[in-house]
């Protein structure tokens, strides 16, 4: 069976983390994804599928650039696969990745790990990739010259794939590393703003089930765990104001952070 791994780029909490910890909502979510198909993460050295966590597109390059230089001479035995926001910028993360996910993962990596489950090769993988419509191989770029690519500066870049909007939201609440369970309300932006890369490919969707997520919120809140709700805008969900009176002690957005002290 091929071995995995997972690098988290994103920020570390505080100096306690080393660099290759997991510590983003997506990397703990990708670590219960392997749970469910019996599939152990190892380090990133022994691996031979690295999936690789960034929130952001700000800093991809440096960040990927220099991992790729740590792997050295075992870059080339190695499936690095991306996703996140990066996804809008196709050329700049398939410069260092193999393949990319666009939009929504819970499909495709689940795809992924059943095929690791049942003993595929990473040319299996490959072949995959390039005939899934929502993620894009490195081959499928590498015909392309960079003076035939006017467009990334002038103009959108050929479709190579469609984002994939599909969302489970049967997923558990989130653990992190900070020990603080982060339950998604939200994903995607609504105001699609042209100059915030932050998810404008994708459609903007709300948590399918309300009463589901209070109850998730005040289950946690009996138990005394500490609890985010993650949105891009959480005041302007319709259930807002159920949230809060749920008992969650934290409401985290990108756009903003409010903060609900718990009473003792």
């Amino acid at each position: 069976m091929l071995k995995v791994a997972i690098v988290d780029a994103n920020q570390n909490p505080n100096r306690n983390y080393s660099q290759y910890d997991i510590v983003s909502v997506v990397g703990h979510w990708l670590l219960f994804e392997c749970g469910k198909y019996d599939i152990g993460v190892c380090d990133y050295k022994e691996a031979d599928v690295i999936l690789f966590v960034y929130a952001g597109a700000v800093g991809w390059s440096q960040k990927v650039n220099g991992f790729c230089r740590k792997l050295g001479k075992l870059r080339a035995d190695k499936y690095i696969i991306a996703g996140g926001d990066i996804c809008t910028l196709p050329f700049a993360a398939l410069k260092y990745c193999d393949a990319l996910a666009v939009g929504e993962a819970f499909t495709f990596i689940r795809k992924i790990l059943l095929m690791i489950s049942k003993d595929a090769t990473i040319t299996h993988i490959r072949e995959f990739v390039i005939s899934y419509q929502h993620a894009i191989d490195c081959s499928q770029i590498d015909d392309i010259a960079i003076s035939d690519k006017p467009y990334l500066l002038t103009a959108a870049p050929p479709q190579l794939a469609t984002p994939d909007n599909y969302i489970d939201w049967d997923i558990p609440p989130i653990r992190c590393a900070d020990k603080i369970v982060r339950v998604i309300a939200s994903k995607g932006c609504g105001l699609k703003c042209k100059f915030c890369i932050t998810s404008w490919k994708q459609k903007y969707q709300k948590h399918d089930n309300p009463s589901r997520l209070v109850g998730q919120l005040a289950g946690l809140e009996r138990h005394n765990e500490r609890s985010i709700v993650v949105s891009n805008d959480v005041a302007a969900l319709p259930f807002y104001e159920r949230l809060m009176g749920s008992g969650a002690m934290t409401v985290q957005s990108l756009s903003f952070r409010a903060i609900k002290n718990k009473s003792n």
